[in-house]
C-alpha cells in the first residue's frame, strides 16, 4: 500500500482525483453492494444495468458506460488482460503503468481521472437522473475533453497573461486561511462553471482581523466560462467591500489570472489600498 501511496500522491492530477483513487484502493467507495451490506439498500445490484452486484470494479470498468469508454481507449490486443483482471490487479497494473503519450498524458494519471469521471457520471445518473444514456458516446467525449484540459494545465510551465505581455509560473502551494492585519478586511472569493462554458455562479465573504464574519454574497451569472466566473467574483466582492466602506482589503483567490486581470483592468481599484495574495 505504501507503493500506491507514492504513486497516487505524485499523480499530475487535481487533489480530488488523488483522494478519490485512494478511496478506491482502500475499497471505501459507497457502492450499492456496500449500501446493501449496511442495510441501506434492498439489493446489491447495479441500478443502471441490473445485471451484476455493484462493486467498485463493476462501476469503474464493467458497467456499460465504463466498458464502452475503456474499449475505445485500450488496444485490442490488451483488452483481454484489462477487462479480465481482478480489481486489485487491475488497479495495480494501471497505476504502475509509466507509459506516457505526449499528446495526452501519463497513463496512470489518465486512468485515474477517467475513473473519477466515470464514478461521477454514475452518481449523477443514479441519484439525480441526469447522467448520459448507457449507449451514449457523450461520456467518452466528456472524459477525453476534461483529461486533455487537465493534461495541458499540468504540463504548461507558465501561464501567459495580459495578451502575452506577462508570464506567471505555475507553482504548488499549501492553501490555508490567515486573518488580515488589524484594521484590514479579508475578502475570499471563488467562482465555478458547470461546463466551460456552462451555468455559472460566484460567491465570497468578508472577515476582519478577529475572524469575524462581516458580509457575504452569491451571484448567479448565467452562461459563462470558469475563468469569467472568477472575474465576476472579483467584481462583486470589491463592489461589496467598497459599499460597506472598507478600503484596506486583502483578497484571497485561487485564480492568478483573475487577480492579474482585476488589478490591471479596474483602474478605480487604485483608490483602494489592496494586498493581493
Amino acid at each position: 500500500m505504501a507503493v500506491y501511496w507514492k504513486i497516487i500522491w505524485n499523480l499530475p492530477a487535481p487533489e480530488r482525483i488523488r483522494s478519490f483513487m485512494w478511496l478506491v484502493l482502500l475499497g471505501k467507495l459507497v457502492t450499492n453492494e456496500e449500501r446493501f451490506h449496511r442495510k441501506l439498500a434492498l439489493n446489491p445490484f447495479c441500478m443502471r444495468c441490473n445485471g451484476s452486484p455493484e462493486t467498485i470494479v463493476h462501476i469503474l470498468r464493467d458497467c456499460s458506460p465504463a466498458a464502452f469508454f475503456w474499449s475505445r481507449q485500450i488496444p485490442g490486443n490488451k483488452q483481454a488482460a484489462f477487462f479480465g483482471a481482478d480489481q486489485q490487479t487491475w488497479l495495480r497494473d494501471n497505476l504502475q503503468n509509466g507509459e506516457c503519450d505526449g499528446s495526452r498524458m501519463c497513463w496512470a494519471a489518465f486512468f485515474s481521472m477517467a475513473a473519477w469521471l466515470i464514478w461521477k457520471n454514475r452518481c449523477t445518473t443514479v441519484f439525480k437522473g441526469i447522467g448520459v444514456a448507457l449507449s451514449s458516446s457523450s461520456l467518452t467525449h466528456s472524459i477525453m475533453a476534461k483529461t486533455i484540459l487537465w493534461n495541458e494545465a499540468w504540463h504548461t510551465p507558465t501561464l501567459r497573461l495580459d495578451g502575452g505581455k506577462g508570464l506567471a509560473t505555475r507553482v504548488m502551494t499549501a492553501i490555508s486561511w490567515a486573518p488580515p492585519p488589524a484594521g484590514w478586511v479579508m475578502l475570499n472569493i471563488d467562482g465555478a462553471s458547470n461546463g466551460n462554458p456552462g451555468p455559472t455562479g460566484s460567491g465570497g465573504l468578508l472577515r476582519d482581523s478577529t475572524r469575524r464574519w462581516i458580509a457575504g454574497f452569491i451571484a448567479n451569472i448565467g452562461e459563462a466560462s470558469a475563468a469569467l466566473s472568477k472575474l465576476w467574483a472579483f467584481f462583486h466582492g470589491l463592489d461589496l467591500a467598497w459599499k460597506l466602506g472598507h478600503r484596506a482589503l486583502k483578497i484571497g483567490s485561487d485564480s492568478q489570472l483573475a487577480i492579474f486581470s482585476s488589478t490591471v483592468g479596474m483602474t478605480w481599484c487604485i483608490l483602494m489600498p489592496l494586498y493581493l495574495s
